[in-house]
């Protein structure tokens, strides 16, 4: 009988989530969080693995002799041994694109958080310091205006895609750096050069695979590139 293991479900759900589809499959068995030194143990006999934090190297595959299949409950794989898993003929699963626009969200929320100050003026308000102002204005430091200012995007992927709109809606002048600029001839945006984005934009945003080629991209000369401001 094929044997499916969940090793940290708590990462993804608090118990709204419910695993029927799974269950119906195979044998399944769950487990809140899996230490690295449970791995082995836990998985011994399973034939399909299902994880979202847990990393697997080659000294971790290598010891799962029944193991057919890694799936990851997201989109990045960098925690996974892929040579080691073609090695042992292990497939291996990822959502490509589950959370694109919640992504984008949360990017636009630090941007509108670090430029106008929200937090900053929320405590003003909410300490009582509004209304006790002599006059009715809150002067909290400089806001920055979106319009008009330049977001290098580098990486232009879904996630990549979706913030270049949103952020075009707003005013922003959009500059893009990406791997194969060719594939995305249909775009009205400005591909340019990875110095190029560090020297004009005013924001940076990277949407990129956690990778061996993009580890430490952004690094002391990177930063020493980029305005002042």
């Amino acid at each position: 009988m094929t044997k499916i293991v969940i090793l940290d479900q708590a990462t993804i759900t608090k118990g709204d989530l419910k695993f029927d589809a799974i269950n119906n499959i195979a044998q399944t068995t769950c487990y809140d969080m899996t230490n690295q030194d449970q791995i082995i143990d836990r998985c011994m006999n399973a034939q399909i693995l299902i994880t979202n934090k847990v990393a697997f190297d080659h000294n971790i595959i290598k010891e799962l002799p029944q193991l057919k299949m890694i799936s990851i409950f997201a989109t990045g794989y960098d925690k996974i041994d892929i040579n080691a898993c073609k090695t042992h003929n292990i497939a291996v699963a990822n959502v490509a694109d589950y959370s694109s626009y919640s992504v984008v969200q949360t990017i636009l929320a630090h941007l509108l958080n670090i430029t106008q100050k929200l937090t900053t003026h929320s405590n003003f308000v909410n300490n009582g310091n509004w209304s006790k102002s002599e006059i009715f204005s809150c002067w909290q430091g400089k806001i920055h205006e979106l319009a008009g200012k330049t977001i290098g995007i580098i990486g232009f992927g879904n996630i990549g895609r979706k913030l270049a709109n949103v952020v075009k809606a707003l005013g922003m002048n959009v500059i893009i750096n990406t791997a194969n600029p060719h594939k995305y001839n249909d775009y009205s945006y400005n591909f340019v050069s990875f110095d190029k984005i560090l020297k004009e934009s005013d924001v940076i945003s990277l949407n990129l695979p956690a990778s061996k080629e993009n580890n430490n991209l952004i690094n002391s000369f990177a930063l020493s590139r980029m305005k002042n401001s």
